[in-house]
């Protein structure tokens, strides 16, 4: 799966960023990056979203099945990890 950006606003796009942690904080509008684990995938959010007062995402909420705030990020585990499962 190719990572996807879900966004507040109901619009999504695929991510054409990178693996750096710098880029995801980028592609879901900066700070601090919480990791919300799905069926093998990761959604990141901002973890700040309560106290910046972020937008509900309907979208990201249906897929974690609880309530996200914000812009998020998507991606395959594996792409999240990056090569620490490859060591393993």
């Amino acid at each position: 799966m190719d990572a996807m950006i879900y966004r507040a606003d109901g619009t999504s796009e695929v991510f054409e960023g990178g693996d750096t942690l710098e880029e995801w904080q980028a592609a879901i509008g900066g700070g601090y990056l919480e990791a919300v684990y799905l069926d093998g995938k990761v959604m990141f959010v901002d973890e700040e979203g309560i106290m910046k007062q972020l937008p509900y995402n309907l979208m990201a909420s249906g897929l974690a099945q609880g309530d996200i705030l914000g812009d998020v990020l998507v991606m395959d585990v594996e792409r999240a990890m990056g090569d620490s499962l490859e060591d393993e």
